[in-house]
């Protein structure tokens, strides 16, 4: 049976007036049985040749049909492939515009040696808010200028990517070493196809390793909140609360160096039992608390009975003295095995700081060659 026509039937509706019907005449020239709808088309077949017939897209609202067609690069009346290169090469010319989420063309329909294809497409989301943590005022302002990412922005492939290279050089020129840039997205259930950025830096001053004292009753509590912000090396106190392998095994597990520390009135064979599994042993040499305290030389028996075991047991860990150390007694602390020298007031309370750590540090690499 021959097709003459097919009849389309348009909606139209006039204000104030029911809406009435069009009825236009579509002459048709194919057979009823070489209308095929919705065609499997096998991209492992033999390829055939038709003429492109028609061109729609589906799941985009932000552009108009003629701009979202004209990026294929198809063109209405020409002769392709299918499957072919000129349908994969218009897939590819939509994913590098890189706006996009989704592509995808599909058959809607084959008449005879016509096809009309369907453009699949779902862009990127946009950006509805940044939020920033870790930065003052000034620096979230100067950021979001360096950055450029603005409420509206679409994001791309490779907005995120560019956006850390463009904070690290910021914080770089702002003398912050090796900060730590995070640029997550999340989804505004507010908006449609949108998502709110939060930009999380955590700022480091130097890269000098980063040597933290918990003194506190239950250290494992905290240990990966200190490793989160900065912490190179942990050091916990013997006479804590928490289980001293819980906690070296805790701080390891948070990328950093365990370390243990004694107080005065604490034996040195208190930690012995740890020293294989610690990279350092604080010994303290005023009674933890506050500054200003004055050095307890008779604590460097026991820097010196720590030393020993470590070195009868050919183990690879410092010793570290805490506690009124200066450049008076920083030659006693080195003749005693001491690597570690931590000094608070002395060097805070000097005219000078810098040259105040050079006398420390020269006292102690003499009394370390004698």
């Amino acid at each position: 049976m021959k097709i003459k026509a097919i009849t389309k039937r348009v909606k139209v509706t006039v204000k104030g007036i029911l809406p009435f019907y069009l009825f236009t005449f579509l002459p048709l020239s194919a057979n009823a049985q070489d209308v095929i709808v919705n065609p499997d088309i096998s991209y492992a077949g033999t390829p055939r040749q038709y003429e492109l017939a028609g061109l729609s897209v589906k799941g985009v609202d932000d552009y108009e049909d003629y701009v979202l067609t004209g990026l294929s690069g198809l063109t209405i009346g020409q002769t392709l492939d299918v499957p072919g290169t000129e349908i994969t090469e218009a897939v590819k010319r939509y994913w590098k515009h890189g706006l996009f989420s989704k592509v995808a063309i599909t058959a809607d329909s084959i008449v005879g040696s016509k096809i009309y294809l369907c453009i699949h497409l779902a862009t990127r989301p946009r950006v509805s808010g940044i939020r920033y943590y870790g930065l003052k005022k000034t620096e979230r302002e100067e950021m979001e200028s360096r950055l450029g990412i603005m409420k509206g922005s679409q994001i791309t492939p490779n907005m995120l990517d560019r956006a850390k290279i463009l904070a690290k050089k910021y914080f770089d020129e702002k003398g912050y070493k090796n900060a730590d840039i995070q640029i997550t997205q999340r989804d505004d259930v507010t908006g449609k196809n949108e998502v709110i950025l939060d930009f999380k830096s955590l700022k480091s001053y130097t890269s000098v390793p980063l040597d933290v004292h918990l003194m506190i009753s239950e250290p494992l509590k905290y240990i990966a909140d200190f490793a989160k912000a900065g912490a190179d090396i942990i050091t916990f106190h013997i006479e804590s609360d928490s289980d001293p392998v819980e906690t070296i095994k805790a701080i390891r597990e948070a990328g950093c160096k365990p370390s243990v520390s004694v107080k005065p009135g604490t034996p040195a064979e208190a930690i012995f039992p740890y020293l294989e599994l610690v990279d350092m042993v604080l010994v303290m040499t005023v009674e933890p608390g506050f500054g200003g305290q004055s050095f307890m030389a008779d604590m460097m028996p026991k820097a010196r009975a720590i030393r020993d075991e470590i070195t009868k047991r050919g183990l690879d860990v410092m010793v570290e003295v805490d506690g009124g150390i200066s450049e008076k007694n920083a030659a006693l602390c080195a003749e005693n095995g001491i690597d570690v020298l931590v000094s608070g007031s002395t060097i805070f309370g000097a005219s000078d700081a810098t040259e105040m750590i050079a006398d420390i540090r020269a006292n102690a690499e003499a009394a370390f060659k004698a």
